[in-house]
């Protein structure tokens, strides 16, 4: 499940992810926040696509407010591609009891002795891009899945210029 959350003043991109045994953050955000890191002996972490990635920085007590709760945080290092953090059973374990409706995208858990609730945002909805943002992400090595080209105010139904 994807979740918004912030760092710092930066609104970030969270994958609850519980097949992950760790907690990751991007290297691209790592480097925005200007994190301490505390080098650790690198290592290989198959992700799901089954791509291996190598994983050569900790960062631990890093703030991250997940809707409105805050914690802190051990984060590894990975250069991820569309996410800022990937939170595993790392994080999931400090949560204890967790109810999740996945038709609602919503995670209920106690934190705090307070009820808290966090949730996920639609993935599925359709974003609008320019050519300039689609050719710097295929530049970049990104896939591109589908492009959705909609008429808009001055253009007939098909594309064509409006008559004068």
């Amino acid at each position: 499940m994807r979740i918004t959350a912030r760092m710092s003043p930066h609104k970030v991109v969270v994958l609850v992810d519980k097949g992950s045994t760790h907690n990751f953050i991007s290297d691209r955000l790592e480097n925005l926040l200007r994190l301490p890191v505390i080098p650790t002996e690198a290592f290989s972490v198959r992700v799901a696509n089954g791509e291996k990635l190598k994983c050569q920085g900790r960062y631990d007590k890093v703030r991250v407010e997940l809707q409105g709760t805050e914690f802190y945080l051990t984060l590894f290092s990975l250069p991820l591609t569309s996410l800022d953090l990937v939170l595993g059973v790392q994080w999931l374990e400090m949560l204890g009891s967790v109810v999740c409706n996945w038709k609602q995208l919503t995670m209920d858990f106690i934190w705090d002795n307070q009820n808290r609730r966090l949730q996920g945002v639609d993935v599925q909805a359709i974003q609008v891009a320019s050519p300039n943002e689609l050719s710097k992400e295929l530049r970049q090595g990104h896939a591109l899945f589908a492009v959705c080209f909609q008429p808009t105010l001055g253009t007939a139904a098909h594309g064509a210029p409006p008559d004068d």
